[in-house]
């Protein structure tokens, strides 16, 4: 089901609109949908905010979202995209993954996520990713680690239901919550490799998450 257009452009001109109001702050700009926003997507996929810099910023794709899902599209230079498509082969779910939207918890983007920290722009994105949720109604919500697992699950009310761990080094993989409005808020570790030595390592922590997705996603 298509969602209406102009709820998307009005999220996007208040989204240009703090921006400017902050100086034009952070440099790199903002980004908001990496898919086609629609109504009751399988997944909500949502990171922390947009990595990156200024050359990086194409405001023409904020308010005309892309049609097609860049985490299928993109190619080995989006490494994130890259190691979140391993996740869900290894689970053989590519058909949640195409049926996702992708956004993040904060919409302004920086090379590393810690330089993000004005408090009145991170209460906005606040705001407008619970508008979000309300009006996509996604089955499930999924985040890229678990800082943003957290937080969301303050914002949204949730309750945690189970932590799932690695069997061979026993971190935790996982995390499952339910919302106050009966969602299934799940938290995976960050997949990113500055978390783990070694390729291999890092591909079976992928493959164990997707392995792990594929119990709980139906």
């Amino acid at each position: 089901k298509k969602i209406k257009m102009e709820w998307v452009t009005k999220l996007c001109n208040e989204t240009k609109q703090v921006w400017e109001q902050n100086g034009k702050y952070p440099k790199g700009g903002y980004a908001i949908f990496y898919s086609l926003p629609k109504i009751n997507p399988t997944i909500a996929l949502i990171g922390y905010n947009p990595g990156g810099n200024e050359e990086d910023f194409d405001e023409q794709n904020c308010t005309t979202p892309p049609t097609e899902n860049e985490y299928l599209t993109a190619n080995t230079k989006y490494p994130m995209a890259e190691k979140v498509r391993k996740i869900f082969d290894a689970g053989d779910l590519k058909w949640a993954l195409a049926d996702c939207v992708k956004f993040n918890l904060y919409f302004f983007r920086t090379k590393e996520a810690k330089d993000f920290n004005n408090k009145e722009m991170k209460e906005f994105c606040e705001r407008k990713v619970e508008e979000i949720l309300d009006e996509i109604k996604p089955k499930y919500i999924i985040t890229e680690g678990f800082i943003t697992y957290e937080r969301l699950k303050e914002l949204l009310n949730a309750k945690e239901e189970r932590i799932i761990k690695e069997d061979i080094n026993n971190r935790n993989i996982i995390k499952i919550g339910k919302t106050n409005k009966n969602i299934s808020l799940i938290g995976m570790t960050h997949p990113s490799r500055t978390r783990r030595k070694g390729i291999g390592s890092i591909n079976r922590m992928l493959t164990n998450i997707g392995l792990e997705l594929k119990q709980i996603i139906k």
